[in-house]
């Protein structure tokens, strides 16, 4: 039996000077090669039965020095996943045997186990990431995990002899597994971790959240029907076609516009298949049946099981949602366009999914109110649905904060003071709005009943002409190329399939269109201006706002709108429910703009070359 488990492997270039980073992290100031640090991490309750080996291997050359940590666990965590796909295996049985109590409660009780084991699997780097510049990662057992995961959730919701078939297949494959790499090369680790690596973290995340979500309320589903299959190998043909065409459809995408077409043909290919799938079935309710008190007592017992069992889940999920803020906030929208359709096909698919499952949860529930439920039934249905109850109750909170911002803005808002009594070059398209808040912000609002640019009267109060002129351009330049508009919507519109807007907007490039409305303001201050430069007018605008950075970002909460902030005065029940929802339907996700420095450096550099782009040239990309 194999010893150790890779679980991670990371390997990256060294970004400072070889000595000064030995000086910092070895005692030795020579950086010879080799495996140079090995340490044991016993730092946590969890890791104190699981421990886990950390090893830097050094290696110069003459493109630098590669840094490769080796992050491998042992024997108990092996035995961990054994255990719970061992359990897993015997609830099969004991449904055919026993009865669906006891078979619930094997099945739930297997899973946690390996829910344990999968939350370590995608162990967290200790090399320093500001000092490395990684080139490559891989996850080797989460890979694994994935398909006795998916062999797991299949057998809970097939059951029957098939059920038992593909569990004993699971944990046979695993114990192989532990015997020596063979499954690991059999499996695409490489491909599997690069896809894992690159794809941005929100919306990965959610998918997950979904497919989780969506299984809980098949299993439910599952225990409570029956459904038959009319015709199995056309449903199955079907399938295949589906996930060929698909694949076609996404691998063909070579440019922005055909990334938005193809991933809504993909996803409205995925649907088709979904919706028909109850066309060639027949479903007949039939309850869960409970006999014995001791068959009501299991039922409770698996509900508080799965309870514990999501709320390790969210943990895994959500525990590093600081660090996936931080991360998102320094590199922003940082994948390709296919990988964005891949996500958005992804998002939309699972999306569809759920809600066809959250409805046909509803139907059956429906059903099932005209019948005698047992009351384990019933709480176990209730712990089924804790991760669909998730996600309702942060788009109902996405929805209520949206309306706050809608409400704060219309309602406080003095609408007929606007610029009266500046000098602008030029007449502004859109109406001025000015709220009454010290703080430098402005913003192109948008919604149903009209569009506005906001100011702040601190900033209204502090700018001279020039610069107001510079920023209420930048701000209609949204409007101009629809911005503010697509803003409302993304915030909007993806509640009702239940996602957040930190999803979408993770996949949504703001960098391009703040670039696009500098030049646009830029052009339009020159144009109608014979006395400022619109260079050093919003230059002027973007050094006040960086003064004020850090003060904007303590204490403010930055809305849908491309670039206002509305300062919100938040409780302590606030400061708990915002962190409950702030991964899926926060906010950050849309601070994403360049830094100022950044924009600053490329107005001077287009000012020194005198190549401003007309933004509708730069949208043509």
């Amino acid at each position: 039996m194999r010893s150790e488990f890779p679980a991670a492997e990371r390997r990256g270039c060294v970004r400072i000077p070889a000595n000064v980073f030995a000086e910092q992290h070895f005692d030795d100031a020579e950086l010879e090669g080799g495996e140079v640090r090995v340490k044991t991490d016993r730092s946590t309750a969890l890791r104190r039965r699981l421990p886990r080996r950390v090893v830097w291997s050094v290696k110069r050359g003459d493109d630098g020095t590669t840094i490769t940590e080796v992050v491998a666990h042992g024997r108990p965590w092996y035995r961990l996943v054994l255990v719970g796909l061992v359990v897993l295996f015997l609830g099969r049985v004991a449904m055919l045997s026993i009865g669906p109590a006891p078979s619930a409660f094997l099945t739930v009780l297997g899973f946690l186990p390996l829910l344990l084991a999968t939350r370590v699997a995608t162990p967290a780097g200790t090399l320093p990431r500001r000092q490395i510049s990684l080139d490559s990662l891989q996850y080797p057992q989460f890979t694994v995990l994935c398909p006795a995961w998916a062999g797991s959730a299949a057998a809970a919701v097939v059951g029957g002899p098939v059920g038992v078939v593909v569990a004993g297949g699971v944990a046979l494959g695993w114990i192989v597994h532990g015997h020596g790499d063979r499954l690991t090369k059999l499996l695409p680790v490489d491909a599997f971790s690069t896809l894992c690596w690159r794809l941005p973290d929100v919306p990965t995340r959610y998918v997950l959240t979904v497919v989780v979500a969506t299984t809980a309320l098949s299993v439910f589903g599952a225990a409570n029907t029956t459904v038959r299959f009319d015709r199995p190998i056309l449903t199955l043909s079907a399938f295949l076609l589906t996930a060929a065409a698909v694949a076609g459809t996404l691998a063909s995408i070579r440019s922005r516009r055909l990334a938005r077409v193809g991933a809504v043909t993909a996803a409205a290919v995925s649907g088709l298949f979904v919706v028909s799938l109850p066309l060639g079935a027949t479903v007949v309710v039939r309850p869960l049946s409970v006999g014995s008190a001791v068959d009501h007592v299991l039922l409770a017992a698996t509900a508080g099981m799965l309870a514990i069992g999501w709320i390790v889940l969210w943990h895994a999920l959500f525990s590093t949602q600081e660090r996936i803020q931080a991360e998102f906030l320094e590199s922003g929208r940082g994948i390709t366009t296919r990988q964005a359709a891949v996500v958005a096909y992804l998002m939309i698919t699972t999306a569809g999914s759920f809600l066809c499952a959250v409805f046909g949860s509803a139907a059956l529930w429906w059903s099932l109110s005209s019948r005698t439920v047992p009351i384990g039934v019933q709480l176990l249905g209730v712990s089924l649905a804790l991760p669909a109850g998730y996600l309702v109750v942060g788009s109902l909170y996405q929805l209520v904060r949206l309306g706050q911002t809608v409400w704060t803005i219309r309602t406080e808002s003095d609408r007929d003071r606007g610029l009266v009594d500046r000098r602008l070059p030029f007449e502004p398209v859109r109406p001025i709005w000015v709220l009454p808040r010290e703080e430098f912000y402005a913003g192109a609002y948008w919604d149903p009943l009209g569009g506005a640019v906001v100011l702040s009267s601190g900033a209204v109060e502090e700018l001279n002409d020039a610069e107001l002129a510079a920023i209420v351009a930048h701000e209609e330049s949204h409007f101009e190329y629809h911005g503010a508009q697509l803003q409302f919507a993304l915030a909007l519109l993806p509640t009702f399939a239940l996602m957040g807007k930190n999803v979408v907007y993770s996949i949504y490039d703001f960098h391009e269109r703040e670039t696009t409305a500098d030049a646009y303001a830029v052009q339009r201050l020159n144009r109608t201006s014979t006395t400022a430069d619109g260079t050093d007018a919003l230059v002027g605008v973007l050094q006040r706002f960086l003064r004020e950075e850090i003060e904007l970002q303590q204490g403010s909460v930055l809305t849908f709108l491309p670039t206002l902030t509305v300062t919100a005065t938040v409780g302590t029940v606030g400061d708990g429910v915002d962190r409950l929802f702030t991964v899926f339907h926060g906010h950050f996700a849309g601070e994403v703009h360049p830094s100022n420095e950044e924009r600053i450096r490329r107005l001077r550099r287009r000012e020194a070359a005198d190549e401003t782009l007309a933004p509708e040239d730069r949208l043509e990309d």
